[in-house]
């Protein structure tokens, strides 16, 4: 019965982490069945194998697992409908990291049992087996509760599928498969064999953590690049308005200059007449009348309109960033908002004084930083990063100060004090972030490559991060470490 629950729960917890790595969700019920008897039809047949004693051998049950893995691998291609080599890997990996989550339920379970001095009979392996599932399901479903394996293993979804992934994962599910023999029990080659599983764990984590991390940063240069080109595309129309605007004003002034001479002799004609009608008066004041008036309806019609600013939905926020757009006139900044197309934040569930605060915070702080600066830009940016919220403000001022980082959000600080500085508008968005648990990225650039020198993220994704990409990493976490900051070495 032990080896039929063993079984059982290994399917089951093989398709959880399978599922959690692509980071699958809203699978239909009628999947999640059709998985479910799938994984009982199999530990049916291993439950079979051993009543027989012709086939309880080595050699079937190697078969017999080598099936069960190829028939599950075809039941998530059915299933999920996934490019057959990524189903493989991820199968793979799924069932190395299954095995491993046994392995350390049951050292835990060996422990206590050495501690409490239990005695081993066929009851106590039955109730010590329900309890080591119990503790790897545990185990599955906090795995991807730490915050790198949140959102699964994003290098798999986007098909990089590392050698060294995919060896280590081999390793340790034929290294698993060998503690079924009988010469594997003495406890030498026990030790033999679970030292290199354990081994092969943890260097996989480690690569593991290593892929995720490159696959973020290069998720994180792609949509900055997107963003570039976007901005790139925009100019470029706004420079196509322009031409053709001059085409138009260049026709109107061409007309002008034939029409206003004509008007000009026409009114010393009258002028010079003793006794001017006033029907031919009238016909010129008419004319003058049209001139100015189509004057007038042009300058309304070719003017820029670099005054509009996109709406959020939410009124407090819109009032606040025309505000912010006369504010920067006034004081002679570039300042400019960007929108996704489909964005929307009113079905957040960001209060809007919350939002407003947080945009007014980091746009207020980005045009101190900017004042004493040659080239004075401030951008606004409301977005999704990958289906979050996201505010991001980006500024050409000078780098985040050190001692300014190391004290985000814990005490006020500021660089600024002499241009209205104060550091509350940082303790405010710290407070936010921790509230909605956002992530929040600190952003640096290369001044020689971007006219952007820093910007400051936003992300509402319930993942309470704290992140800083910068070249200057190694120095800030050598001499203004910060226990809670993710460093993102750019350089």
């Amino acid at each position: 019965m032990d080896l039929f629950i063993k079984r059982f729960f290994t399917f089951i917890i093989t398709g959880y982490v399978f599922g959690r790595i692509l980071n699958i969700k809203n699978l239909n019920i009628k999947f999640k069945l059709m998985f479910i008897g799938f994984s009982l039809l199999m530990t049916i047949g291993y439950f079979l194998i051993k009543l027989f004693p012709d086939l309880n051998n080595d050699y079937v049950h190697t078969s017999y697992k080598l099936f069960g893995f190829a028939a599950t691998v075809f039941v998530f291609q059915f299933i999920h409908k996934l490019n057959f080599f990524k189903t493989l890997t991820v199968a793979m990996v799924s069932y190395a990291l299954t095995n491993v989550l046994y392995f350390v339920a049951g050292f835990l379970m060996s422990v206590v049992c050495g501690v409490l001095q239990i005695e081993i009979t066929d009851a106590s392996v039955l109730v010590g087996t329900i309890i080591m599932v119990l503790v790897q399901s545990v185990f599955a479903f906090l795995l991807f509760r730490i915050r790198r394996y949140k959102h699964g293993f994003q290098f798999l979804q986007d098909g990089k599928y590392p050698y060294m992934c995919i060896l280590l994962s081999l390793l340790i599910i034929v290294l698993s498969h060998f503690l079924l023999f009988d010469y594997i029990k003495d406890g030498f080659f026990l030790l033999l064999v679970l030292f290199p599983i354990l081994a092969s764990a943890l260097i996989l984590n480690i690569v593991i953590q290593r892929e995720i991390k490159k696959t973020y940063i290069k998720r994180q240069r792609k949509r900055e690049l997107d963003y570039l080109y976007t901005t790139i595309e925009n100019y470029k129309k706004e420079i196509q308005k322009l031409g053709e605007d001059n085409e138009e004003l260049a026709r109107i002034i061409h007309k002008d200059n034939k029409l206003i001479p004509a008007l000009k002799d026409a009114v010393m004609t009258i002028i010079k007449k003793e006794d001017p009608s006033p029907i031919e008066a009238q016909k010129i004041y008419d004319s003058l009348d049209k001139l100015l008036s189509d004057r007038e309806l042009s300058i309304d019609n070719y003017s820029k309109k670099e005054d509009d600013i996109p709406k959020t939905g939410i009124i407090l926020v819109d009032a606040m960033m025309e505000y912010m757009s006369r504010k920067s006139k006034a004081e002679g900044i570039s300042f400019s908002v960007q929108t996704d197309n489909d964005f929307d934040f009113s079905f957040s569930g960001i209060n809007g004084n919350d939002l407003c605060t947080i945009i007014a915070d980091l746009i207020e702080n980005a045009f101190i930083a900017v004042r004493e600066s040659e080239l004075k830009i401030v951008k606004l940016r409301l977005s999704y990063t990958e289906g979050f919220p996201t505010v991001t403000v980006s500024d050409s001022g000078m780098d985040f100060n050190p001692e300014v980082i190391r004290s985000f959000g814990l005490k006020r600080r500021t660089t600024h004090a002499n241009t209205g500085g104060s550091g509350i508008g940082l303790m405010q968005l710290f407070s936010i972030k921790n509230k909605y648990k956002a992530t929040l990225n600190l952003c640096e650039y290369d001044p020689t490559q971007n006219e952007i020198t820093k910007s400051i993220s936003v992300i509402f994704d319930n993942n309470n991060r704290f992140y800083l990409y910068s070249a200057r990493c190694e120095m800030l976490k050598r001499d203004y470490y910060r226990y809670d900051i993710i460093y993102e070495n750019t350089a």
